[in-house]
């Protein structure tokens, strides 16, 4: 059986990690896989299947898979070693104490494949660390690594990163666009780039969904977004979108799933439009299914998205979706009949939105229409086989 080592730095949740725990549930069973995760810490742990063997590395490495939060209550060393290196990356970049922190540290074992499942973290965030341990401390015949962005915009596209890339063996992406935009930086890396869409575990979405079913006020149209609360999402927009809405007579409820470093200062802004009454911030959700089930439009705001894993969890509710204009908008969304998308501003995002809630049958309209027929992950795992043995 075809030995793999994979690569990650947690398994909080986040829509990477939940991808990752979905092909897991795929692939455990046709080959031979460990697991080598940095922080020991995240709610997905459990969710992993029981064949899989796990490792977990030096200590000193987990700084890179917590948030500064967690950090906090791991004592002076980890403090010290997270202020330090979250500085250096702040002026200059990751770089330096990343590989200093990985330097000299060699996995046992050898491996057919190993895959970092994590890219490349933006270069003035002390974080990530995968790729680097996979290129110099791991012992395996192909060395892959998967691609969750857009490359050309999302901040790891630097000199260093795209030198990285020509490193490995295979490289991983998870939709048709986002190979297209790592391309256009990297054209000469054509042949080993290969697409492997995320995996959703579509049995478990439909079953969550029903467990706990939120009940919104249906005085108002609930608009929902699920996400990290970071800059890139553009949760702020969204938020201010809302507050036009409102301002203009529509009835509408806006609930926030997720956390992250922006949600204090988006609390902030609803309160400064005068509509914290009207948006509610839930953070971190086991199960998001449920609040997605209830809702009547997915508000996907992103300032630059490659392949968003709520996309598909949205079409297995039949949620419709607002989304801007991204990478693979077209793609994901408009091919599939799944919603709207607006350009990439507030404006038109605001325009649109408008126009979704003035008419709420339009929204029941698609909600009735959205096609499930093929939620499943056949093609992906056929994708992930197709990139394994191409030799």
């Amino acid at each position: 059986m075809i030995k793999i080592v994979f690569i990650i730095n947690n398994l909080c949740i986040g829509g990477i990690q939940k991808a990752f725990v979905n092909l897991m549930k795929e692939l455990a069973n046709n080959y031979d896989i460990t697991l080598v995760f940095f922080s020991n810490h995240g709610g997905l742990k459990k969710a992993l299947p029981v064949n899989i063997k796990l490792i977990t590395l030096n200590d000193k490495l987990e700084v890179l898979g917590l948030s500064q939060k967690e950090v906090m209550k791991k004592g002076i060393r980890s403090i010290i070693i997270r202020t330090l290196g979250a500085v250096f990356s702040r002026v200059f970049s990751n770089r330096i104490p990343i590989n200093l922190l990985i330097n000299k540290l060699k996995l046992s074992g050898n491996y057919d494949y190993g895959i970092s499942y994590m890219q490349f973290a933006p270069a003035k965030l002390f974080t990530g660390g995968t790729n680097e341990f996979l290129i110099n401390c791991v012992n395996a015949t192909n060395k892959i690594t998967f691609v969750h962005s857009d490359f050309k915009n999302y901040g790891g596209n630097t000199f260093y990163t795209q030198k990285m890339y020509r490193k490995f063996d295979r490289i991983a992406v998870c939709s048709n666009s986002s190979r297209e935009q790592f391309l256009k930086v990297l054209p000469e890396l054509s042949c080993k780039t290969f697409v492997v869409k995320n995996c959703n575990d579509y049995d478990e979405i439909k079953k969550m969904s029903d467990e706990a079913m939120i009940k919104y006020n249906k005085e108002f149209i609930n608009v929902l977004t699920v996400s990290r609360l970071s800059i890139e999402k553009g949760v702020e927009r969204g938020i201010k979108a809302i507050a036009k809405c409102i301002r203009k007579g529509i009835k509408v409820k806006y609930h926030i799933v997720g956390d992250g470093p922006e949600k204090k200062r988006l609390e902030q802004i609803a309160a400064k439009y005068g509509v914290e009454k009207e948006i509610n911030f839930y953070g971190n959700q086991i199960n998001p299914y449920s609040f997605m089930k209830a809702a009547d439009l997915l508000l996907f705001p992103s300032i630059h998205e490659a392949a968003g894993l709520v996309v598909e969890e949205a079409r297995v509710l039949k949620l419709p979706i607002l989304a801007t204009k991204t990478i693979s908008s077209q793609e994901m969304i408009l091919d599939n009949d799944l919603g709207w998308i607006c350009e990439n501003n507030e404006y038109d995002l605001t325009k649109k939105l408008f126009l979704l809630l003035s008419n709420p049958m339009i929204l029941k309209k698609k909600k009735a229409n959205i096609n499930t027929l093929d939620c499943n992950n056949i093609i992906s795992v056929q994708q992930f086989n197709k990139m394994i043995n191409n030799n």
